[in-house]
């Protein structure tokens, strides 16, 4: 009897714990249904509305990677928006009747290489143009750093909170040196490099800027800071001379005496700016401020023309550091974006490419990966356009050298042709730990890549004429994609970074412009007449991918990246320093190339 009640009790939790299964199955299969269902938000289009540009967000080159819907509610980073979403979005902002106004507020995020300058300059363009629909552009600031002043600029009429400060104190360079650290817990390294400027090494062996970095960095903030108060001053109507004298002898100016000196026209709080648009517009009855609609909201839910059967122009996102392998949201993985290269090239509906460079470079080989498909987009007799954004330098270059044309804004950061070696052993701090290492080998460089020992001086040598011929052929790249003489292309090289300007002075580049100029020259050289359609790789998720996608990377705990990415996202100077050292430790989780080699900047954009 009591095996009986045993077998029925078994009998019955069995049933039990197969309909449970069964249950959580059907949860989820239901859950999958509805995500992958469009959700309805209700949004319209109000007449008479005013656009709002919040600039609460990262502007970045990639756009968003998945629909609205359950997919992007699961979605835990920074609200984004790419580039060419948005410029479009204004653009179609300018000539639809029911657009009353732009009204621009909010404080920018540069999350990855996001907000970068480039892409901000292309982003006043777009501004610009809706000005000339006659059409009334408000800002308001209450947080008028230099990128979120920078974009204001463009405004009619901008104003600021009573407490608010202008920054506009400059440009600054700062990098973290290790090699202090390194020694006192007895982290061994040692470097391979081939160029005089190539200074991405440099924070993990020195204790200070060198002479060579030093002066390329000054050059390069020189230049960038050139533009952008030549732009700050076009925009607030005054001269450049002007600005620069108040940036050195002010940095910041409190909002009376940014008024004062004409950078800005108002000093106002938030609701008495609402009174003042509601006076160019209507009162919106349901939140008693202006008619508005947001500048994201706007682009999902304009009307857009059919694109079915037109001639495609491919607009392709190399965004973040290079690396081997698939990569991930935040980097460009060779291998997959060699795929996608492959993949367009053979379709033919795709008249031409544009390649949206946004990189700092990385791994060596994943770069010659992408730059071999790259190849053989024009070998498919399809025209390729390399758009620069605010860094394509170094393996950014390297993915971009053989382009039909490029381009790049005034404040690009580009060059940097030069490559580097970072070995590190843990010898001495293992030995302070009382562990030692000991094996066998059957010939003389078969530990070479231990990380036991510091490498021998023949092994050195051995790895030094690696990084040696790497450079030998990123040089003669440049020189066949480029068209320049070998000897040319030595004399820019040696690692150093240039400015936009300065790379299309020396034949590194072609024309100025952004991601908009780049896909009207591919409109051009690819033959198209007429209509056209934009697709943009990689191609948005849906939201059942983007919820697969959010279920399979889930964390126990959060990264260290992540967590100093989250503080970061939030203002003031702890917030600052926690981006870098999120950029920082990214940096070194990245550097996976098969041979320990790297086309890699060492420093980014500024905050």
């Amino acid at each position: 009897m009591k095996s009986f009640f045993k077998s029925f009790l078994a009998v019955i939790l069995g049933n039990l714990v197969v309909a449970a299964l069964f249950f959580f199955a059907g949860i989820v299969f239901l859950v999958f249904i509805i995500a992958s269902l469009p959700i309805k938000s209700g949004v319209h289009i109000p007449d008479r509305a005013f656009l709002v540009l919040d600039m609460n967000m990262t502007v970045s080159d990639t756009p968003e990677q998945h629909d609205s819907g359950l997919g992007s509610l699961l979605n835990k980073d920074a609200p984004s928006m790419g580039l060419w979403d948005l410029t479009e979005a204004l653009g179609a902002a300018g000539k639809d009747p029911k657009i009353k106004g732009l009204f621009i507020t909010g404080s920018l995020i540069s999350e990855n290489y996001g907000s970068g300058f480039a892409s901000l300059a292309e982003l006043r363009r777009a501004i610009l143009d809706f000005k000339k629909s006659g059409k009334p552009v408000i800002a308001y600031l209450d947080d008028p750093s230099l990128k979120n002043y920078y974009v204001a600029t463009t405004a009619d009429t901008l104003y600021v909170h009573p407490y608010a400060d202008v920054g506009i104190a400059g440009l600054a360079a700062e990098s973290f040196y290790l090699a202090g650290a390194m020694r006192r817990y007895g982290v061994g390294v040692q470097t391979t490099k081939v160029g005089k400027y190539k200074s991405a090494i440099e924070p993990f062996i020195s204790e200070k800027m060198s002479d060579a970095d030093r002066e390329q960095q000054q050059a390069l903030l020189n230049g960038r800071w050139t533009e952008i108060v030549a732009d700050i001053a076009v925009g607030r109507k005054t001269t450049p001379a002007h600005i620069r004298q108040l940036s050195n002898e002010h940095g910041m100016l409190d909002a009376r005496m940014a008024r004062s000196e004409k950078l800005v026209d108002e000093v106002a709080y938030l609701d008495e700016v609402i009174e003042a648009v509601k006076a160019l517009g209507d009162e919106s009855g349901e939140h008693g401020s202006f008619i508005q609609i947001g500048v994201g909201d706007y682009a999902l839910h304009r009307d857009k023309p059919n694109q079915d059967n037109l001639p495609v122009i491919a607009v392709v996102y190399a965004e973040g550091e290079i690396v081997d392998g698939q990569g991930d949201a935040q980097s460009v993985g060779g291998d997959a974006l060699a795929a996608t290269l492959r993949q367009i090239r053979q379709d033919p509906d795709v008249a031409a490419v544009v390649l949206r460079v946004n990189s700092p470079g990385g791994s060596a080989f994943a770069s010659e990966v992408i730059q071999r498909e790259t190849r053989q987009v024009s070998v498919s007799k399809k025209p390729l356009v390399v758009s620069m954004g605010s860094v394509a330098a170094s393996g950014g270059y390297w993915i971009s050298a053989y382009a039909d044309k490029i381009f790049v804004e005034r404040t690009t950061i580009t060059g940097s042709i030069g490559v580097f070696g970072l070995l590190f052993n843990m010898q001495s701090i293992a030995l302070n730990m009382g562990v030692s290492f000991d094996g066998v080998k059957t010939a003389k460089y078969a530990d070479l890549e231990t990380m036991s020992r510091p490498k021998t001086e023949d092994e050195m040598a051995l790895l030094q004429r690696q990084t040696d011929k790497i450079y030998e052929s990123f040089l003669n790249k440049v020189a066949e994609g480029r068209k320049l003489e070998r000897r040319l292309v030595e004399e820019v090289a040696e690692g150093r970074v240039w400015t936009g300007v300065a790379a299309r002075r020396l034949g590194l580049a072609d024309e100025f412009g952004g991601l908009r100029e780049a896909v009207a020259e591919a409109v051009s050289m690819g033959g198209v007449s007429g209509n056209y359609a934009v697709r943009q790789y990689p191609e948005r998720r849906t939201a059942l991918e983007a919820l697969s996608l959010r279920l399979s990377q889930r964390e126990d705990a959060p990264s260290i990246v992540r967590v100093l990415q989250r503080q970061g996202q939030n203002r003031g100077q702890a917030a600052r320093a926690s981006r870098h050292l999120a950029r920082l430790w990214q940096h070194l989780e990245r550097m996976n190339d098969r041979h320990g080699v790297y086309a890699r900047l060492p420093y980014w954009d500024e905050d």
